[in-house]
């Protein structure tokens, strides 16, 4: 039943792998340097001197990444440092959402200074998106990295756990970015006088002139490659334990230590599986709300 369980949740994800032919390497993701007072501090007195929220958010996106790479540095040796890394990302995350909320359209006297601050929003949702990719990634690549390393699961689980952790902080800031875009769209709808349908075709360009569009797709491409990476992995690793398993000579115990081994991979597999999924559904319905826009 296991052997089945695992082939169905493998081949689900080649399946949500197909048609990635051709697509971008992986993206770049930061390493944790020298982790410190200093360096912490140098990053927080750049931050207080940079006044352009758009500018705010990209360093503050930028530092919170770094906090990141610490946590993966830290997740086997030193559970303390990990955690403190997570306070950092979550007080940058916090930074980054402060100045969203103050990038406001309300202000706006027309069409065009509304126009503007839509373009504004949907440069920062392009931000927080390749934001969240490469926080998968960093997960992902810890995650490999424990493995490999025979951590125990509890580390592991401890590792997931703070990752969960800033997952939420990150999905609060993406969930004030929606709202304040919804916003926005309010304001240029009222100042444009613009038909419910017309102000879906702005965003729509307004989008695809500030590359979210293009850079959604790339990212969509990226994720799906990543699944088949993670699905291999498992794969790999599953496939070795089960033929230790088969061998006559284990005990009881270590056969019950490795079937645990499987459930927890299985388990793994399919939360890896469901995150994706609930990317490329989010992708999904932000293309469904595109409308068709007839070429002149």
């Amino acid at each position: 039943m296991k052997k089945i369980l695992i082939g169905l949740i493998i081949t689900s994800l080649l399946v949500f792998s197909l048609g990635v032919v051709g697509a971008q390497e992986d993206v770049e993701l930061p390493e944790a340097k020298k982790v410190g007072f200093f360096s912490g501090s140098f990053g927080r007195i750049g931050l207080a001197f940079t006044f352009n929220k758009e500018k705010q958010i990209e360093k503050s996106l930028e530092l919170a990444e770094k906090r990141l790479a610490e946590a993966e540095k830290f997740a086997e040796d030193d559970p303390k440092k990990a955690e403190k890394a997570r306070e950092r990302y979550e007080f940058y995350i916090n930074r980054a959402q402060k100045a969203l909320e103050k990038m406001s359209s309300k202000e706006a006297k027309d069409s065009e200074g509304s126009k503007d601050g839509l373009s504004k929003l949907v440069r920062a949702q392009n931000r927080l998106e390749t934001h969240k990719e490469r926080a998968d990634g960093i997960y992902l690549r810890t995650i490999e990295r424990l493995e490999e390393n025979n951590a125990s699961e509890e580390k592991i689980a401890k590792f997931e756990e703070l990752f969960r952790k800033m997952t939420e902080r990150f999905e609060k800031a993406q969930e004030k970015l929606d709202s304040r875009k919804e916003d926005a769209k309010g304001v240029h709808k009222r100042l444009s006088k613009e038909t419910d349908e017309e102000l879906a075709v702005s965003v729509a360009n307004i989008e695809k002139e500030e590359g979210l569009t293009d850079a959604r797709e790339k990212r969509q491409a990226r994720a799906e490659l990543r699944v088949k990476k993670f699905t291999a992995v498992r794969e790999k690793e599953m496939q070795k334990i089960q033929t230790r398993m088969d061998e006559s000579n284990l005990t009881d115990e270590q056969k019950e230590r490795l079937q645990r081994r499987i459930d927890i991979s299985t388990e793994r597999t399919a939360k890896y599986a469901e995150r994706a999924r609930e990317t490329q559904a989010r992708a999904i319905t932000e293309k469904l709300k595109q409308p068709l826009v007839k070429e002149s």
